[in-house]
Parts: C-alpha cells; structure tokens; sequence
C-alpha cells in the first residue's frame, strides 16, 4: 500500500478541508500515488478518484421523536424529573403563571362591570406589586372588601360561602385566623387555627413556619 500522506496534504488544501475528510479511491491508489503536483491532484479531483466526505453529522430523529412524545406528556414522571419544583421552571414563568389568571380575571369583572375603572386599576396595581397569592386570594380580598357581591364571586370561583364584613384595616389586613374560620376546614380534613396560607385548591394549611405542621 503505497503512502498517500503527501498526496492527501495536497488534497485538502485544494479541497479547503482537514486532511481526514480526504476521499481517495482504493482501487486508484497507485494512479494518486503518482499524482505529485498540485495540477495532478487537480486531476485526480476532476477525474473522481479524490473526493472530500460530507461533514458526519448527528441525527436529530431520535431528539425529535422523543420531542413529540414529551410534547404528550411522556417521559414526565417523577424518575424523569431532575432538579427541585422551583429549580424546574424558571422566576420569570412561575410569576407568568400567578399574575396572568388574577390579571384575567381583573378583566373580565371589568368588562362585565362588576367592578368599577377605579377599583380595577387599584387591584391592578396591587397584584402587580405582589401582593395576592394566587387568583383566589384576589377574588377573596375582593369580596371581603365589599367591592364584590356574593352571589357574583360565587360564579368564578370564590371560597367562601357569603359576604364577610371588611376588617377596618382594609381586606389584606384580615387575620389568617380569620380566612381560616371564613373557610372552615377543608372537605376530609381538619381545622386549623394556626397561622395559615390560602393554597392553589382553595385550602388553608399552616404556615411552614409554624410549630404546627399540616398532615397534607
């Protein structure tokens, strides 16, 4: 096997690629083997027996099907899952997914007229500045505030059973005490007196800073 090393430095630099990507016919090595200038390896170029390989590249076939499969909610359970809740999605999307339905709902009380202009971009503002927990938490403090009637909240979800009298401090200054026994305790569970947070489905637990710990 005659050594090509000359010829292939030479082909990869008319062929503008790394030596490794050279091509040469094994069935014409002792015809390169005599091509010794730039105008024989041109030839040999022309004539097939030199060619550059096509970059290797990898497959995304794989990385698509597992894609469209994730899109359908595989591949999602807890063996799949790397990293703690928070670390998961990202401050910007959990802030999107707890502004986006309390701002929704601003809207249509808006459109439907149940609130007035004034009251919206005041509950506006306050979500904006953080302060309700989640879509219910601003539908209570809206009732709780007279601002909206029982029988309303009750069409988009509100937790408690009828109108509560505001506190003088304004709604937010409502004790969790006292959303707790507004509330009552949840179906299947039991009460708690504690310090307490409004949850996503409408239950209150304790604090994780109090002694005493939910069982959920």
């Amino acid at each position: 096997m005659p050594d090509l090393s000359n010829q292939r430095r030479l082909a990869s630099i008319l062929l503008k690629c790394g030596s490794g990507r050279v091509w040469i016919d094994p069935a014409r090595e002792q015809e390169v083997s005599d091509s010794v200038t730039r105008q024989d390896i041109r030839t040999a170029i022309k004539s097939g027996a030199i060619r550059r390989k096509a970059i290797q590249g990898t497959s995304r076939s794989r990385a698509r099907r597992y894609a469209a499969e994730v899109a359908k909610g595989r591949h999602q359970g807890p063996g799949s899952r790397r990293g703690s809740p928070l670390s998961r999605s990202s401050k910007k999307e959990r802030w999107m997914r707890r502004i986006r339905p309390q701002r929704e709902l601003l809207a249509t009380l808006r459109t439907e007229k149940r609130i007035t202009p004034a009251i919206y971009r005041r509950y506006y503002r306050q979500a904006k500045g953080g302060m309700y927990r989640s879509r219910a938490h601003l539908l209570l403090n809206l009732q709780l505030a007279g601002h909206l009637a029982a029988e309303a909240s009750h069409e988009y979800g509100s937790p408690l059973p009828g109108p509560l009298p505001a506190p003088p401090g304004g709604p937010h200054r409502l004790s969790h005490a006292a959303q707790a026994l507004a509330l009552g305790p949840p179906a299947g569970g039991r009460a708690h007196y504690g310090p307490a947070r409004l949850c996503h489905d409408h239950h209150l637990r304790p604090d994780r800073r109090s002694s005493d710990r939910c069982g959920r």
